[in-house]
């Protein structure tokens, strides 16, 4: 799913472009292994991260295509069905501390394939965007940094995890706020 979404940040869709068969082929697949009872998108877990990490690359893929082919009005049930039950999911799986397994570069993952699905149509319930952001703040080390998880989490994953929690405060307008300016400058 990670290599598709490189793959359609270069303009490819299902349909059009260099990599539009390789694209066809990764959403069949897609299709394929996604649980139709739990819409866990994942048939192994090839990163470690567990689950929920490749999960969240899986429904972000299935937020582009979607929104892609319903732009080309070629909408497709198959994928929208998916799509849906892969969010439901997601709603269904934030922890009461706002994030995805207490981490917070999944938590980023997951809150951009809510937005990205909510933007697309598909109706995002049961989500706390006040919760994920307390658990970003939670994440701050200090200094504009952040950590995996509160108290720093896994260390030497500064610039990562500075850089999802940067994601998720400009992507809920909060870009100008102290916090925000500070994580930049630790970053550039």
């Amino acid at each position: 799913s990670l290599a598709c979404l490189a793959l359609m940040a270069g303009g490819g869709t299902p349909e059009r472009g260099n990599h539009a068969e390789r694209i066809r082929k990764a959403l069949a697949y897609l299709l394929k292994t996604a649980n139709r009872r739990s819409g866990m998108i994942v048939a192994n877990d090839g990163t470690g991260l567990g689950p929920l990490y490749e999960h969240s690359f899986g429904a972000l893929f299935l937020t582009q295509v979607y929104g892609m082919l319903a732009a080309e009005s070629r909408e497709r049930d198959d994928v929208r069905e998916a799509l849906k039950r892969a969010i439901a999911m997601i709603s269904q799986t934030q922890e009461e501390n706002g994030s995805w397994q207490s981490n917070l570069a999944i938590t980023a993952n997951m809150w951009l394939a809510l937005r990205n699905a909510n933007t697309a149509g598909v109706n995002v319930e049961a989500i706390s965007l006040e919760r994920i952001v307390k658990y970003v703040d939670a994440c701050a080390l200090g200094e504009g940094r952040y950590g995996l998880a509160p108290r720093g989490g896994e260390s030497g994953h500064d610039t990562y995890s500075t850089a999802a929690g940067l994601r998720i405060l400009y992507g809920m307008g909060k870009k100008e706020s102290d916090v925000a300016k500070k994580a930049t400058e630790y970053l550039m």
